[in-house]
C-alpha cells in the first residue's frame, strides 16, 4: 500500500505540472470565429506571427491583423484587434478623383470623404463576444476540515470539456496521514446560465464531483463531495461536504 501510494502522489504532481504547462498557450481567436492554438511571438502594423502549439519547435507562421479578431493570451490578458482603415493613394480602388476647382471641393476633402466610406465599408463590431469565450473555472483550493479529526486538503482542476467539466487531483492530510484522491468535477457556472457573460468568471459556481481516493492505510475507495465556489476575482471562497460527514472550507484562486 506505501508504493502504491507514493506512485499515486507521484502521478498527481506529474498531472498537476503537465496542466500547467498546457494551460499556457495563446489562443488567436479569427473574424470567423475559429481558433488558433499558438504561441504568439510578434505583431507588426500589419501581421502575427506565431508559433503553432502543438509543434512550438517548428515554423513561424504569419497571418494578416484583417483576419483575427482577437488574442486571448495565456496569462487571462485578452487584445482585440483593431482593423485599419487607412486609405491607400495607390491602389485602384481607393484613387481620389481628380480635383475640380470649379466644384468647390479640394483634393484633401474628396481624400477625407472616400476615407469615412472606406471606413463604413470596413469597419466591424469590436464588442468582445463573451458568450463565445470559455470559462476560465479552473479552480486551485487550499481546504480545511471542519470536523474532526483536523484535515488539510490542496486540489487543483484542469478544463476537458469547456464550461461544464473538470477533472482533478487532491492530496489531503489528517492525523499525520496522506491520501491522494483523483476525481471528476462536474460545475455550473450560475452567471453564465442566467445569461451574465460579461461576469461569467466571477460569482458562484456549483460542483459535484464523483472520485476514486488512495489512502495511506486502507483499501482504495470510491466517494464523492458536492460543493460551490464564490469568486469576486480570480480569488474566492469555497465550501464543500463529502458525502454530507465531513465539511471543508477554504480559499480558492483561478486560473
Amino acid at each position: 500500500m506505501k508504493q502504491l501510494l507514493t506512485k499515486a502522489t507521484v502521478f498527481m504532481i506529474s498531472f498537476i505540472f503537465c496542466f500547467n504547462v498546457a494551460k499556457a498557450q495563446d489562443i488567436i481567436i479569427k473574424i470567423d470565429k475559429s481558433e488558433i492554438k499558438s504561441k504568439v511571438t510578434e505583431i507588426s502594423e500589419t501581421t502575427i506571427k506565431y508559433k503553432k502549439w502543438d509543434n512550438l519547435e517548428g515554423p513561424i507562421y504569419s497571418i494578416s491583423k484583417t483576419e483575427v479578431f482577437l488574442i486571448a493570451y495565456a496569462n487571462g490578458q485578452r487584445e482585440i484587434i483593431k482593423q485599419s482603415t487607412q486609405v491607400s493613394l495607390t491602389s485602384p480602388q481607393s484613387t481620389p478623383p481628380k480635383s475640380n476647382p470649379s466644384s468647390g471641393n479640394s483634393l484633401e476633402n474628396q481624400i477625407k470623404m472616400q476615407t469615412q466610406q472606406q471606413s463604413v465599408i470596413s469597419g466591424m463590431d469590436t464588442t468582445i463576444d463573451y458568450k463565445n469565450i470559455k470559462v476560465k473555472y479552473k479552480p486551485l483550493r487550499l481546504l480545511v476540515g471542519l470536523t474532526k479529526p483536523l484535515t488539510i486538503e490542496f486540489n487543483y482542476e484542469y478544463r476537458i470539456i469547456k464550461n461544464s467539466l473538470n477533472i482533478g487531483a487532491a492530496l489531503t492530510s489528517y492525523t499525520g496521514n496522506l491520501s491522494s484522491v483523483f476525481y471528476v468535477s462536474g460545475y455550473a457556472p450560475i452567471n453564465r446560465l442566467i445569461g451574465n457573460y460579461k461576469d461569467q468568471d466571477l460569482g458562484l459556481f456549483i460542483f459535484a464531483q464523483p472520485a476514486v481516493a488512495f489512502p495511506k492505510y486502507g483499501p482504495i475507495f470510491f466517494t464523492w463531495r458536492v460543493g460551490a465556489d464564490y469568486f469576486f476575482s480570480k480569488f474566492g471562497i469555497t465550501l464543500s461536504t463529502y458525502e454530507f460527514k465531513s465539511v471543508y472550507t477554504g480559499v480558492a484562486y483561478s486560473f
